[in-house]
């Protein structure tokens, strides 16, 4: 405990649950956050690319990834959306993850 109010809470008196709800659960709130907007981000993009590969969900389950997978044979046919809009979508909602996160980050660095 080198935070002051960490200090000057346990000398009023206050339990340590009471420390850890009042004090530092708000501190890391915004923390865990960011990085758990950061995780979901690279989750996401795990889960496409097992799907690709045919290690994710099942067969018939729609995943991005797997759209992928059907859409690449539709690239030398003459068809590329049906590949490139699936990519499209995991590209965007992990930037817009990433975006959040760093938003997020900037606003505890500001805070602190």
């Amino acid at each position: 405990m080198n935070k002051s109010y960490l200090v000057a809470c346990t000398i009023k008196g206050f339990s340590g649950w009471a420390v850890c709800l009042r004090h530092l659960l708000p501190n890391t709130v915004a923390v865990v956050l960011a990085q758990s907007a950061v995780n979901f981000g690279y989750a996401l993009l795990d889960l496409a690319s097992l799907s690709y590969l045919g290690l994710g969900t099942p067969p018939l389950e729609p995943d991005w990834g797997s759209m992928v997978d059907d859409g690449q044979s539709a690239i030398l046919q003459g068809s590329p959306l049906s590949a490139a809009v699936p990519c499209l979508a995991i590209v965007l909602t992990v930037v817009a993850f990433n975006v959040v996160s760093e938003r997020v980050a900037d606003t505890v660095a500001r805070r602190s």
